[in-house]
């Protein structure tokens, strides 16, 4: 059994430093790159990018939805998605490609999605993560405090 935890704060957000070198493309300029480097993040196989990426693509359609690209020396390093809604700024579905991590990409997406949702008119930003995972530990740096958890349970583990 896991937990995810619901985290929120209010806006509008305090600028973090990030590290330099790190440079955040809204939107992307290709959302099949933005999908690949999200989906890589998030653990896929090459043999699964073939068949989820086209799958992914069209987020970028949804309504109240901004697509983001954190690039490293100008190479795709991760990527994170905000909804806003009824003024509240939603941290959605954000992953690194691994030999990425640890460079702050995470931290330079959170800060200028909370930035986008303020100046968006949201009061509010709520965002999901597994309880304990590098994820949570990035958004309490980032001011977030936790609204709720929720058990995950899974079967036949």
């Amino acid at each position: 059994m896991d937990f995810l935890g619901v985290f929120e704060r209010e806006l509008p957000a305090t600028p973090s430093p990030h590290s330099p070198g790190i440079e955040i493309l809204m939107p992307p300029p290709d959302t099949e790159e933005f999908s690949t480097v999200m989906l890589t993040g998030h653990g896929l196989s090459e043999d699964q990018l073939t068949k989820a990426v086209p799958l992914h693509v069209p987020m970028a359609a949804v309504e109240g939805a901004t697509l983001y690209l954190a690039t490293v020396g100008g190479r795709p390093a991760a990527a994170a998605a905000l909804f806003v809604d009824h003024g509240i700024g939603h941290l959605a579905n954000a992953s690194t490609i691994p030999g990425y991590r640890g460079r702050g990409c995470q931290t330079a997406l959170i800060e200028r999605r909370l930035r986008d949702a303020a100046a968006a008119g949201c009061s509010r930003a709520s965002v999901v993560a597994m309880w304990g995972s590098e994820s949570h530990r990035n958004l309490v740096r980032a001011g977030f405090r936790t609204a709720y958890t929720k058990a995950v349970w899974r079967f036949g583990e």
